[in-house]
């Protein structure tokens, strides 16, 4: 199965990335086109993927066409997506996968047709190392061709690169706060732990390595504690690492004291407004 890239930006190269690291396909499946040469330049050369000059040539290539662009030009390129495959009848059907935030199914069957199968899918930058976390969903025509046990066999590349969660659409926006955004908090409070440390005499790299292990570890261990189905709650593996009068218990006071909790619902809300 090939693969065709209209867009290849943050996300869509990481996509690409952990797919190839992942070893489900090769370089020779995979098209590109960007309207950045630059951008088109070095995932080419980075990848040693093939480059597209055009969305018919994309089309005329690949069977699964992945859109990474932005939600203002989805529109566009599902009408050159259209205009391709009316001349490319003959090659079968194309499936189309959307990477663009808030532009839901029925618009793209309204910019495409409602008998294109689609999936929109919604991810993050840990794609490329295969440690996403990844929503989708499917229009109809889609899940005609696939059933529910067919869908992520076929289309592996979502687990792949992580995690797979089918999602109603209406939990996508959600989804986007809390997974899409939160590396980059999961960031903040790293490098917020390293500064700590630094204040007190550790040198800078030193301080990231122990705070990024620290949270990957930790990440790990609540997953891994699970009750049933589900993870370990997150308060009784707090209490576990709090000893009686101690020094965690302290500082867990502190974040409480600042509202650490209140901050962080607040960064989702504001991702969601």
């Amino acid at each position: 199965m090939n693969y065709g890239f209209i867009g290849c930006g943050n996300m869509a190269g990481a996509i690409l990335q952990g797919c190839l690291k992942a070893n489900i396909i090769t370089p020779q499946d995979v098209r590109v086109c960007d309207n950045s040469e630059a951008r088109l330049d070095y995932v080419t050369k980075t990848y040693g993927v093939g480059a597209c000059a055009s969305i018919a040539d994309i089309v005329d290539f690949a069977q699964v066409i992945l859109i990474g662009v932005k939600p203002k030009d989805v529109k566009d390129v599902c009408a050159a997506i259209q205009q391709a495959a009316r001349v490319d009848k003959g090659k079968g059907e194309h499936v189309v996968v959307s990477m663009a935030a808030d532009v839901p199914i029925d618009r793209l069957e309204e910019y495409l047709d409602a008998n294109t199968p689609i999936m929109r899918v919604m991810s993050n930058l840990n794609a490329a190392i295969g440690r996403a976390v990844t929503a989708y969903a499917i229009n109809a025509a889609l899940a005609k061709l696939y059933p529910a046990g067919e869908l992520l066999r076929r289309f592996d590349f979502l687990e792949a690169i992580g995690q797979a969660h089918e999602l109603d659409e209406s939990e996508f926006n959600i989804f986007t706060a809390l997974a899409g955004c939160a590396p980059a908090y999961t960031y903040m409070y790293i490098d917020a732990l390293a500064r700590a440390a630094v204040l007190h005499g550790m040198k800078k790299e030193t301080a990231l390595k122990i705070a990024a292990a620290s949270v990957e570890g930790s990440a790990e261990q609540l997953l891994a504690t699970s009750q049933g189905d589900a993870p370990a709650h997150p308060w009784e593996m707090i209490d576990r690492v709090c000893s009686p009068g101690g020094m965690t218990i302290k500082g867990v006071q502190s974040l409480q004291k600042n509202r650490f909790e209140y901050a962080v619902a607040e960064a989702v809300n504001a991702c969601l407004k």
